[in-house]
């Protein structure tokens, strides 16, 4: 079973450079472009479905990718990024003035350091990894269209890498990366067979 990830196109949130989880933005026309590269490199891959993030910059980017091809889409909240509370919205230049020590804190250590009324990275883990579960349990190659955080999170627990690995991750727009899950002699071995490619 493979399993694609692809992060979503570039959004407003990204263009103006604002921290931001379940803020609905839409994708600029940059990520628009981003989405069509990714279907274009995807236009060949034979998939079952489609799980999406609810919000409009992933799953718009995974209409585009997979629009057209009689590709079922599946739309879960589970796929969302963390909830950054009450610093939804606001640019890295306001918070590092506003709270410097605690944003600094969670910039350097996302897994331990929780933005201010937001959701904690081991409950983002929790909803995400279970939802990825009953995906592979489905065992049929699908797409996975969402966000950074969930989508190293998907990576770091596939390969039985400890939380921490999540920092080591940064998905492009544009470009999608393929875990195996499970390898012929070995069910429970995963591989990461190509990284924002």
């Amino acid at each position: 079973m493979r399993l694609y990830l692809i992060r979503h196109g570039e959004s407003v949130g990204n263009q103006h450079r604002l921290i931001f989880g379940h803020s609905d933005h839409p994708l600029t026309d940059a990520g628009i472009g981003h989405a069509q590269e990714a279907a274009e490199k995807l236009k060949d891959v034979k998939i079952s479905c489609c799980y999406t993030s609810t919000l409009q910059r992933a799953s718009r980017t995974a209409e585009i990718c997979f629009g057209g091809r009689d590709i079922p889409m599946v739309y879960s909240d589970a796929l969302r990024e963390q909830f950054m509370g009450h610093w939804e919205d606001w640019t890295f230049e306001d918070l590092t003035d506003r709270y410097p020590n605690e944003f600094s804190a969670m910039m350097t250590d996302w897994t331990h350091n929780p933005p201010m009324g937001g959701e904690s990275f081991d409950e983002v883990y929790s909803r995400v990894t279970a939802y990825v579960d009953e995906i592979i349990a489905r065992d049929e190659d699908a797409a996975i269209v969402a966000h950074n955080g969930p989508l190293s999170m998907i990576v770091t627990y596939l390969l039985g890498l400890n939380k921490q690995s999540v920092e080591s991750f940064y998905f492009f727009h544009g470009c999608y990366s393929v875990i195996v899950v499970g390898n012929g002699y070995r069910k429970n071995l995963n591989t990461l067979e190509c990284f924002n490619k």
